[in-house]
């Protein structure tokens, strides 16, 4: 019997303030609310990231797309003459307006070559008709000769304007998620088409 009583002795945690020591189920009940609350707010700081993340790498990917459309509109529209018009009449470069809150769509011919005018001067030969437009699937396209490339993807707006001295501004606005404008991307950039600087 001594043996028992001594195990049960050394068994027992010692007495604090004249109770036994451990926690109470009140003392229980906090330190679990109180975990709960911390992981809780551990969980949507990560829920946080998350979307932040997700917004960030969308916004990029609209930024890629600005990018892309502006590098292909520069190399065409750098060997244009956004002023002048040929033998005919008909302007280098025309800007079709689809009207409020659509994309337009431009048209221009390219120089591509020269050949001596006979009086000291050049006469400058130009492409076929380039045509740049927004399609119904929000793909900026350059159509040439009747083949169709895609240079850009969610295009939710383009429009074109040529100032007097020739230069073409750009404001283009591209979309991540087609049905949230808060995560679009606007550029607006000016093109200065050499020949015409030059002219």
């Amino acid at each position: 019997g001594g043996g028992s009583l001594e195990r049960t002795k050394l068994c027992r945690a010692p007495a604090v303030g004249g109770r036994v020591a451990g926690m109470t189920l009140v003392e229980v009940t906090v330190a679990m609310t109180v975990t709960i609350m911390a992981l809780g707010t551990v969980s949507a700081v990560f829920t946080a990231l998350t979307r932040g993340s997700a917004e960030l790498q969308t916004n990029l990917l609209s930024r890629k797309e600005s990018e892309r459309a502006r590098i292909a509109l520069t190399n065409d529209l750098q060997l244009t003459d956004t002023l002048g018009s040929d033998d005919l009449g008909m302007p280098f470069f025309m800007v079709k307006d689809a009207g409020d809150g659509q994309s337009n769509t431009i048209e221009f011919r390219n120089v591509e070559g020269f050949v001596p005018d006979g009086a000291g001067g050049v006469d400058f030969m130009y492409s076929s008709p380039v045509v740049y437009e927004v399609d119904e699937a929000a793909n900026l396209l350059r159509t040439q000769n009747g083949q169709s490339r895609v240079m850009a993807n969610h295009v939710r707006k383009v429009a074109y304007e040529v100032t007097s001295s020739g230069v073409v501004i750009v404001d283009m606005v591209m979309y991540a998620v087609a049905d949230d404008p808060g995560l679009d991307v606007s550029n607006r950039f000016q093109i200065a088409p050499r020949n015409t600087l030059q002219m």
